[in-house]
């Protein structure tokens, strides 16, 4: 689960622009779901899966569900298999898109930093999306 502020920010980079108020809705509306089911669900950061890799996320799901899916190790070559999936799949669906490409760039960080100050301007659903997310990763 992606942190709300950063979450829509980067949606509407990747949608080039929009109304964070109808994203910040969108994000309250998956969050209720979510935390309803929960006990259906493994959650997790999103920042730490971006840092540490998806091992964790999978041992969780195997520890709760009594799965034995494979955990990836978060090796070089299996970044690089991901980082190629993800270019493919951005030219097939995407047309190429750069801003559509789900791999940071210096110029997506900008936009994203206009579209969080976009997004800011809507405190009241933010803290409502925030209280979400923190009841959902607690």
């Amino acid at each position: 689960m992606r942190e709300p502020l950063d979450c829509v920010a980067s949606l509407m980079v990747m949608r080039k622009g929009g109304d964070p108020r109808d994203y910040l809705l969108d994000y309250i509306d998956f969050a209720k779901v979510a935390y309803e089911e929960r006990t259906n669900l493994v959650v997790e950061k999103f920042d730490v899966i971006v840092t540490n890799g998806m091992g964790g996320a999978v041992r969780s799901l195997n520890d709760r569900f009594g799965t034995e899916f494979r955990e990836p190790t978060n090796s070089r070559e299996e970044k690089a298999w991901v980082e190629r999936k993800i270019r493919e799949w951005n030219r097939e669906y995407s047309g190429g898109d750069p801003e559509k490409l789900s791999i940071p760039t210096e110029a997506k960080r900008k936009r994203a930093e206009e579209m969080r100050a976009r997004v800011m301007k809507e405190p009241h659903l933010l803290l409502r999306a925030r209280d979400l997310y923190h009841n959902l990763i607690s």
